[in-house]
């Protein structure tokens, strides 16, 4: 069964072009896990992105509590590489959102084998609300593949991470098989957790 964040539901959605930037699909070029720095939350915009990867292929609009959500994806996919699950082509995509443009959450998902965001769901029982900080998530679960700000966690969230496995293009966006989102409050506790995965994962 495939799984959609609720922020990634499309309210409306378009096909950009194709060509240009620096990663792409299959005919375009490979990509590789940025580093998180590269863009901070917050501070950088839509056009930041674009001066560093070109073009974006895909992007949407969706509105999360109220506000206006801009979406870009930029993916590559190979299917002679190896999967990190077997059956399946693996892609890597970033995803990049923006409110009033600026940087609200950024996601990398991997299937190759050889950096795949692969991610026990089961760990998420674990994750303490009022208790568990964001230091003890990534201690239990490992670095995440995405980072959040409000409004892309809900209140009283103020920051966010996520953790996000083998996307899958559906329609004119994006989806993955499994994700989780911790948020966290002013005081660095977890007050959100959010799974997203197959029955019996």
């Amino acid at each position: 069964m495939r799984w959609r964040p609720r922020w990634a539901v499309l309210v409306a959605a378009s096909l950009l072009g194709l060509a240009g930037g620096l990663v792409g699909c299959a005919s375009g070029g490979d990509m590789t896990r940025p580093d998180r720095r590269l863009f901070p939350l917050g501070s950088a915009t839509f056009a930041d992105v674009v001066a560093r990867f070109g073009t974006p292929q895909a992007g949407s609009e969706s509105v999360r509590d109220g506000v206006r959500i801009r979406t870009i994806w930029y993916s590559y996919s190979d299917a002679h590489a190896e999967p990190a699950r077997e059956g399946v082509v693996p892609v890597r995509l970033l995803e990049y959102d923006f409110s009033a443009d600026r940087l609200v959450g950024q996601i990398f998902a991997s299937s190759f084998k050889s950096d795949s965001t692969e991610f026990d769901p089961n760990l998420a029982r674990v994750i303490l609300t009022g208790v568990a900080t964001s230091d003890e998530v990534v201690t239990l679960i490992g670095r995440p593949s995405a980072l959040f700000l409000a409004p892309m966690v809900k209140a009283p969230a103020t920051t966010g991470v996520g953790y996000f496995e083998e996307p899958m293009l559906e329609g004119a966006g994006w989806t993955f098989r499994s994700s989780l989102t911790v948020s966290f409050d002013d005081n660095d506790h977890a007050v959100g957790v959010e799974l997203r995965a197959p029955a019996g994962q």
